[in-house]
This record gives structure tokens, C-alpha cells and sequence, in this order.
């Protein structure tokens, strides 16, 4: 059967001007966008606008339609894909679009792509008091402060900074038991909606954190004098926790 030709097009871009790594860098996400990389093939570049086409086996197109379809689903792979789109279509001052031409020649627009058009997100910086967790995995320092580096446990780990004093004390606890730091830091909050910590957590004191039980700690709590038993505690943490059916 003859293949189907795919074509996305950047508007604000043209082959004689933009750079070869820039098209490659289309290519590659218009690639992941389609998906089916066996029966997906390069095709050519075409002039106006940016066009960079693609000739797709034809049985593999109703798996191409049905993945564009998903788009719409936030956390799928083909959406993250779409982002990063957009994110590069914004910065070239570009909107896109995909179409496909069928055996009859004729073109359907099959996705838009707004770019530059999307809303854009003020990016913020704030300065709190706040705390951090995690297991201290590095301390060091030449001068009069020290610094250290927390593993958070989740593939982030937090840079601070202490007093020399304060970081004798948790040179106790390298990869030891998980500790919560106090003190303040920057925070800034990019594009994404995504909170990062700008530069170093200033470090004030810290606890060690206990690892128990939820039994443990209701037990803990029942010891405190409370009314309570097992069955009102578990039934009041639930309604915490879910709020009121």
C-alpha cells in the first residue's frame, strides 16, 4: 500500500535560514510525536514555511491516529511530547500544525500546535522560612560556613548551608537516619508551575526524624491522656485525611 505522508509545519521558520540542528531537533520530536519509529520514515523539507514531512507505512496509521488522540490525557507520553513542542515552537516565535495527505492527494489538518499563542506564566522568586528533608550524604567547607547536600529520597537533592558548630553536629548523622533542616531559602516558581530552589537552604537547626508506625504513633498519643480509643483516633485520622463524605 502506499505510504502516508505526514507534515508538520513551524510558521515562523524557513529551511534556508533555520539552523540544521534546529530542523534535526523538529524531526526528532515530530518523530516521537507520531511514534511506530519502525514504520515511521524521513522524508523531506519543504519551502514557504518550515515543513519537515514524514512517510509513514500504512497500517501504521491508524496506531498514529489513535496515539495523537492522546494528547489530550495530561499525564501520557505523547502529551509530554506536545509540551515540549509548544515549548519549542514559543521560543521561535512560531505556531505549528500537523497534517496528513492521504492516497487522494488531499490534506487534513490533524493537530494545532499554539506556540507562541499559549498564555504565558509569569515566572515568581520568594524568600521563606521553611524546612527540608532528607539523609545529609555531604558536608564540607573552607570558610567560616559550611555546606551540605541532602538526599531527599525522590531524586532531588537539596544544597544548604550552616555554621561550622551546626555542622559538626550533623556530621553525626551522615547517612544516617533522615533529618529535617529549618532555615530559609529561595524559591522560584518557572513557566511550568514548578517549584525549585534557587542556590543554597540556610540552615538554622535541625531534628532528627523518628520512623514508627501508625499504630506506634497512636499509641504514643493515647499515652498523652486522651479519651480516645484505637477505633475514634483511626475513624477522626481518616476524616483528616478525606475530609467529610
Amino acid at each position: 500500500m502506499t505510504p502516508v505522508e505526514y507534515v508538520f509545519t513551524v510558521d515562523s521558520l524557513r529551511p534556508a535560514t533555520a539552523s540544521m540542528q534546529r530542523v534535526a531537533e523538529y524531526f526528532l520530536e515530530l518523530s516521537k510525536l507520531l511514534g511506530q519509529p519502525e514504520q515511521v520514515h524521513f522524508h523531506k523539507v519543504t519551502e514557504g514555511s518550515l515543513k519537515c514531512h514524514a512517510l509513514a507505512d500504512f497500517d501504521a496509521t491508524p496506531k498514529i491516529d489513535e496515539r495523537i488522540k492522546q494528547i489530550a490525557l495530561p499525564d501520557s507520553d505523547i502529551a509530554r511530547v506536545y509540551d515540549r513542542i509548544n515549548q519549542m515552537l514559543a521560543k521561535d516565535n512560531a505556531v505549528g500544525r500537523l497534517d496528513r495527505i492521504g492516497i487522494d492527494g488531499k490534506t487534513a489538518k490533524i493537530y494545532s500546535f499554539p506556540g507562541r499563542e499559549l498564555p504565558r506564566v509569569s515566572t515568581y522568586k520568594i524568600r521563606q522560612q521553611g524546612s527540608l528533608d532528607g539523609v545529609v550524604v555531604s558536608i564540607g567547607g573552607r570558610d567560616n560556613s559550611s555546606h551540605l547536600h541532602l538526599d531527599a529520597g525522590d531524586g532531588r537533592y537539596w544544597k544548604c548551608v550552616t555554621s561550622r558548630e551546626l555542622a559538626v553536629s550533623l556530621a553525626h548523622h551522615l547517612y544516617g537516619s533522615s533529618i529535617r533542616v529549618f532555615g530559609s531559602g529561595t524559591w522560584l516558581r518557572d513557566s511550568d508551575r514548578k517549584w525549585s530552589l534557587d542556590g543554597y537552604f540556610s540552615v538554622e537547626h535541625f531534628e532528627v526524624l523518628t520512623e514508627e508506625t501508625l499504630d506506634t504513633a497512636l499509641s504514643r498519643i493515647r499515652e498523652c491522656g486522651t479519651r480516645w480509643d484505637k477505633q475514634s483516633i483511626s475513624e477522626a485520622w481518616k476524616e483528616l485525611r478525606e475530609g467529610d463524605s
